[in-house]
């Protein structure tokens, strides 16, 4: 598991970590919101807007905004609206070192590409060596 913690917070799960659970689902994320809370302090209660991206080959990205609310939420309670998008992620490279290669895209000096057929140990190593695209903001 990876958190980015910002404006916004983001975990990001491998499918090795997720296992069976579905994190679409209101109880599965609220009980991994209250892991993050107790674990890294991230205070996320009240009312929270989550996206929810899904690849097959990767695993799940979860978004998390804490929106503003007119009233405060009693007892740290979670109400969470979910959005679930499922795409497969682009992976911005130098110089990419996995040979299943399903799309290249070429912009800006990098090469954007979605692996195919990937073992678990290459897609950790490009993992390792690329930033991951879920939202496509690049384009």
């Amino acid at each position: 598991m990876k958190l980015i913690i910002d404006e916004d917070t983001t975990v990001f799960l491998i499918n090795s970590y997720i296992k069976d659970t579905d994190y679409t689902k209101e109880k599965n994320l609220k009980k991994l919101i209250k892991k993050l809370n107790k674990k890294y302090k991230t205070n996320l209660y009240g009312f929270i807007d989550t996206t929810i991206y899904i690849d097959k080959t990767y695993g799940v990205i979860i978004n998390m905004k804490k929106t503003k609310n007119y009233f405060d939420y009693f007892n740290k309670d979670i109400d969470i609206s979910i959005n679930v998008i499922e795409k497969n992620f682009w992976y911005k490279v130098e110089n990419p070192t996995i040979k299943n290669i399903k799309k290249i895209c070429k912009k800006d000096g990098f090469l954007y590409i979605k692996p195919k057929d990937t073992s678990s140990i290459e897609l950790a190593k490009l993992i390792e060596q690329s930033e991951i695209i879920y939202n496509e903001s690049w384009r």
